[in-house]
């Protein structure tokens, strides 16, 4: 499918999401508190988190590195339908379930 029937079909009948500011809704929309650390795939959309372990196979480890998910990076969840949607350094990045299930990471308010 090229790129910009994709983005035409992913953006079709939706609008952008707005901006959440994580202060507030990584407190009430995340199934942990803030203190905890949580894997990737428990927090909800709306969330910011940093990376604290990356612990999936090494070629993943690798390629996620790569794209900005390494420990110590600044994640926000901006889409939870199927498997992750993250914004990493601006640019949005998707998980399955399972490589979202290995990534350690711990909410941050920003």
């Amino acid at each position: 499918m090229p790129l910009k029937r994709l983005k035409r079909w992913w953006n079709a009948g939706r609008a952008a999401p707005a901006r959440i500011d994580c202060a507030v809704d990584c407190a009430v929309d995340c199934a942990v508190d803030l203190s905890g650390d949580c894997a990737l795939a428990a927090c909800k959309a709306g969330a910011c988190a940093t990376v604290l372990r990356v612990t999936c196979p090494a070629l993943d480890a690798h390629r996620l590195s790569t794209l900005g998910v390494y420990e110590g990076a600044i994640v926000s969840v901006v889409d939870r339908r199927s498997g992750v949607l993250l914004d990493v350094c601006g640019t949005r990045l998707a998980l399955n379930d399972a490589i979202a299930a290995a990534i350690l990471v711990r909410l941050v308010a920003a």
